[in-house]
């Protein structure tokens, strides 16, 4: 049966011996752990989000920005014809312009005014440039909320 281990967030099936293949901790030793703690995904844009802290899981209607921007891997410069150096540049200018040279996950996330002045970090589990989407470690009151709202 898929598990999430409650040490890593990743969903696995439990070796034999009762241990997570991914961080190699036994899934059903919680010593340590935060029960309610688990992972969501959220893809880039998404809005509306539920108004519950993902750090405390208190009501709030603040908001915090998040944003990660990489290098698009599968950026290569199309040179216009002609031109020389000016259309070089001017093909760069247009690509950096248009968002091809990056790829971005921009996100406005729940966070409670307390957490924020507390600089609690939204924890984050994994970043899929490709797909757009956040991989982020929430409050379990969150995760349910946004399962609710879809």
């Amino acid at each position: 049966m898929l598990t999430e281990c409650p040490h890593c967030f990743t969903d696995v099936l439990a070796k034999s011996d009762g241990t997570c293949p991914a961080c190699q901790v036994i899934v059903g030793n919680t010593a340590g752990t935060d029960p309610g703690l688990t992972k969501v995904s959220l893809r880039h844009g998404m809005a509306p989000l539920p108004g519950i802290c993902v750090t405390c899981a208190h009501e709030t209607d603040a908001r915090v920005p998040f944003s990660r921007r990489v290098r698009n891997a599968r950026y290569s410069s199309n040179p216009m014809m002609g031109g020389g150096g000016l259309g070089i540049g001017l093909t760069w200018l247009l690509d950096l312009l248009s968002g091809k040279m990056h790829q971005e996950i921009v996100l406005r996330i729940p966070q409670c005014e307390r957490c924020a002045a507390e600089k609690r970090e939204v924890r984050i589990r994994s970043l899929d440039f490709e797909n757009a989407v956040a991989t982020l470690i929430v409050r379990r009151e969150f995760r349910d909320a946004l399962e609710r709202a879809r």
